[in-house]
């Protein structure tokens, strides 16, 4: 080993403080311990790592061979197994169209009931002096819809209401 400091050679392993330079060796003789050390646990960790994805891939590869050897083609199946996939489908294929009709039934409800819900329109006309809150007190009971009143308007500035001007009231 050489002095890392006035690259002294020929000190031993064991040597603490460097003859030439005075230097102290100790510290540094403890960090190759510890990189010695580091370097074994990251290979140890590396091949831990290698043998988990073996294993999983093992599992995967266990699984899907598994499942490979539990299908039968046709050629391989009983006229009974045939006749009971048969039965199955025909059972499945009913309640797929029970299932498509009533969609159908109830998405013709859900528009009929949307016709009777949608919002009925009253056109109002601006008085001098109105706002938009006073005009929603008198139409609604409370000043707080003012903003939908403005939104259904599209009104830029909701603070600037005309005499005359027709705003669209909906219930």
């Amino acid at each position: 080993m050489n002095c890392p400091v006035c690259n002294f050679a020929e000190l031993s392993e064991n040597t603490t403080v460097c003859p030439q330079c005075h230097s102290d060796l100790e510290a540094i003789h403890l960090t190759f311990k510890i990189g010695r050390k580091s370097r074994q646990k990251s290979v140890f960790s590396v091949m831990v790592s290698v043998l988990a994805i073996f294993f999983l891939a093992f599992l995967v590869v266990g699984f899907i061979n598994k499942g490979d050897l539990t299908k039968k083609s046709a050629m391989e199946m009983t006229p009974e197994e045939i006749t009971s996939l048969k039965a199955d489908l025909e059972n499945l294929t009913a309640l797929n169209n029970d299932l498509q009709t009533s969609n159908v039934n109830l998405l013709s409800k859900l528009a009929d009931l949307e016709k009777t819900t949608a919002r009925k329109e009253q056109i109002y006309v601006v008085s001098k002096g109105e706002t938009l809150s006073a005009i929603a007190t008198k139409i609604f009971g409370t000043g707080n819809k003012f903003r939908e009143i403005a939104i259904d308007n599209n009104l830029p500035n909701p603070d600037q209401l005309t005499p005359g001007q027709k705003l669209i009231i909906k219930f």
